[in-house]
Formats: structure tokens, C-alpha cells, sequence
């Protein structure tokens, strides 16, 4: 897992980024040098994810920030890429879950 770039104030590199966002904590997170970014998730190991459900909590007191959140997938190394679901309305506090319509890889 890695953000698209190191903390906005340089305190944690890429890598240490993206992992800030999945640590179970609610208040931590991926702070970006841009307010739009991305975090990328790919295995180490050959394998491919299949993606049936994604669950997110934003930070608390910015919920705003995840309006708009894109899921997206590629399989092509990233040349191209495939938006799953882009959120519209997550839930003011507390996880959101969303279903997809059909399991993706």
C-alpha cells in the first residue's frame, strides 16, 4: 500500500502514507501533498483481489472530504483503470459499507 506522495508535511514517506489510512484508528490518515490523491493497493505476492464489498470511515469531522471517493481497479498495471463505486453520500459517523452490484478483480 502507498499514497501517491509523501505526508504534506514530510513527516511519513508514501509508503507510510497509505498504510496510515487502513491502521484501524478513525483519526488517522492519509495526508497527501494534494488534496486530490490516491492511495494504491497491490499485492506483493502475484496475487489478484477480488472486491465484493467496500467499507470506509472517514475521518471524524471531515466527511465531507470523502463526498466523491472513488474505488477504482486496473488490470494492467495501472495503465488504465476502472471506477467500482464513487461515493456520494457516506455516513456522518461510523463506517459506511457498500455492497457492489457484482464481485470485481
Amino acid at each position: 500500500m502507498t499514497a501517491g506522495s509523501a505526508s504534506w508535511d514530510g513527516s511519513r514517506y508514501a509508503t507510510a502514507d497509505g498504510w496510515a489510512m487502513s491502521d484501524g484508528d478513525p483519526s488517522a490518515f492519509t495526508d497527501t501533498k494534494t488534496a486530490e490523491d490516491w492511495v494504491r493497493v497491490l499485492p506483493d505476492d502475484g496475487r489478484t483481489l477480488t472486491v465484493e464489498t467496500v467499507r470506509f470511515q472517514p475521518r471524524p469531522g471531515r466527511v465531507n472530504r470523502a463526498n466523491g471517493f472513488q474505488v477504482q481497479g486496473s488490470n494492467d498495471g495501472g495503465a488504465t483503470w476502472e471506477t467500482f463505486v464513487t461515493i456520494s453520500t457516506p455516513a456522518s459517523s461510523g463506517w459506511t459499507e457498500l455492497l457492489l452490484p457484482e464481485a470485481v478483480s
